[in-house]
């Protein structure tokens, strides 16, 4: 049977064994004690119990702040998925969580556009920071050809001092002829003179080789007798073919095209099936720019005569750290 006395009053560690029925208010300095539902709606089950907790200040200072409840609960006891997104506390848009040296939960700050998240070592958060060099290539542009006349990349610019251009399957509509490319500024192609270059080819037909020469354009320093592009496929390999499997392949390097200091130079070198159609050759060139005050922005590659039938030019500039 519970105790349904008035409170008992005494010496601290007074025990009641038994249920403790309290009408009124309890009131005490600390407890530490179990709050068991037990039907308390009137019903014979826990269903719908509520344990009521009055404001007004149970910790005897007659206002609500300080109060607590305590609700004693093991790790063990909070099941799997328990805690969901709405539980959270709210954050900062774009912060991440992770952990302190002290095994605490802590926000990383967000980043700005473009940063990676990076390690900083044992012990410390990671940050975003900016990515680190690694003397790659970034990708500038790239064109696939489909019958036009000329195809075209710009966005060549100070961030590089060396471009990647790289010519792959390029196929002429018409059937042999000589694969050019001509640079351009802000203001258009230059197709007006003050290129130079000089190339050179090998051949072979039937797997031996069967001939060699060697060809030069001016040394782009006087205006009168400068050439007005650059011949990629060198005099003398009677051109490109326009049937499987002609076509030009090549890779060329373009140096200092934006400094203004020294003149936009380059260099270059492939391979080609002939017009027609018995040889491959295998060419290399080099070649600069009279004028050293241009800044080049882009570059155009075409034939020689007739449209640029299929093939794709890219071009990478290239970060050294």
């Amino acid at each position: 049977m519970p105790y349904l006395g008035r409170a008992p009053v005494g010496v601290a560690g007074n025990v009641i064994e038994g249920d403790l029925k309290v009408t009124g208010q309890l009131t005490a300095e600390d407890t530490l004690f179990k709050q068991i539902l037990d039907g308390t709606d009137g019903s014979s089950s826990n269903a719908g119990d509520n344990l009521l907790i009055e404001d007004g200040g149970t910790d005897g200072s007659g206002t609500n702040a300080g109060d607590d409840i305590c609700i004693e609960k093991q790790t063990a006891d909070i099941q799997d998925n328990d805690i969901t997104l709405a539980k959270m506390a709210g954050g900062t848009d774009g912060n991440i969580i992770s952990y302190d040296a002290s095994g605490d939960p802590v926000a990383i700050a967000t980043g700005n556009d473009g940063q990676v998240l990076t390690s900083t070592g044992a012990g410390s958060p990671p940050a975003f920071e900016d990515a680190a060099g690694g003397g790659s290539m970034t990708l500038i542009g790239t064109v696939v050809a489909s019958d036009d006349s000329t195809i075209t990349i710009t966005g060549i610019n100070a961030t590089y001092s060396r471009y990647v251009i790289d010519f792959t399957d390029i196929v002429p509509e018409t059937d042999a002829q000589d694969f050019y490319v001509r640079l351009g500024t802000s203001g258009g192609i230059l197709s007006a003179g003050g290129y130079g270059y000089s190339s050179f080819f090998s051949s072979m037909a039937g797997g031996a080789a069967v001939e060699t020469s060697e060809s030069s354009g001016n040394d782009g320093l006087t205006v009168s007798n400068n050439r007005t592009e650059i011949h990629i496929t060198p005099p003398g390999t009677s051109g490109v073919g326009a049937t499987a499997p002609g076509g030009v392949n090549c890779t060329m390097n373009l140096l200092m095209p934006h400094t203004q200091v020294t003149a936009a130079n380059w260099h270059w070198w492939g391979m080609l099936r002939n017009g027609t159609g018995n040889r491959h050759y295998s060419f290399r060139g080099f070649g600069i720019r009279a004028d050293s005050s241009e800044d080049i922005t882009q570059i155009q590659a075409f034939f020689q005569s007739g449209n640029v039938e299929s093939g794709r030019m890219t071009v990478w500039g290239v970060a050294h750290a």
